[in-house]
């Protein structure tokens, strides 16, 4: 998996989300929801709402914030080899979406938890150069990379 959206499943209405991180809360975040993408998924949802582009070398979590209600609500990134915890705040209804593809609802009585997979996945890569990509796929102006 790539990207998790939780976000609320009443439009116009704010969801608040508590995140722990390894049992410790380290954010409150009212807004829309949040999105939590591995590098891989850094360059796509996650990044239309202000998140950072991450190396995809980097073992790490991307946490970032839907709309948030609190403007100092920012990015955050969380290490691999920690236990991320997502829990509803309140008696509001909520969905999550696994990739784009997969929809369930969520309640206040459920707690997710989000943790690096044992397994992982190899990938042909054709172009090496992470950032060339990038900036090719992601560059409005037309330009091409420089070597």
């Amino acid at each position: 998996t790539n990207e998790v959206t939780i976000h609320t499943a009443n439009v116009g209405k704010i969801l608040s989300l508590q995140l722990e991180v390894n049992g410790v809360v380290a954010e409150e975040i009212d807004g829309d929801g949040i999105i939590i993408a591995s590098p891989t998924g850094s360059t796509s949802y996650a990044l239309s709402v202000g998140g950072p582009i991450v190396d995809p070398s980097l073992k790490a979590f991307i946490v970032a914030p839907m709309a948030p209600f609190r403007h100092i609500s920012s990015p955050l990134i969380i290490p691999a080899d920690k236990e991320l915890s997502v829990k509803i705040l309140g008696r509001k209804r909520a969905e999550i979406v696994i990739d784009g593809m997969h929809s369930f609802p969520l309640s206040s009585k459920d707690l997710l938890i989000i943790t690096r997979s044992p397994n992982t996945a190899s990938f042909i890569r054709l172009e090496d150069n992470f950032y060339k990509k990038v900036y090719e796929r992601l560059s409005f102006k037309g330009r091409k990379f420089k070597r």
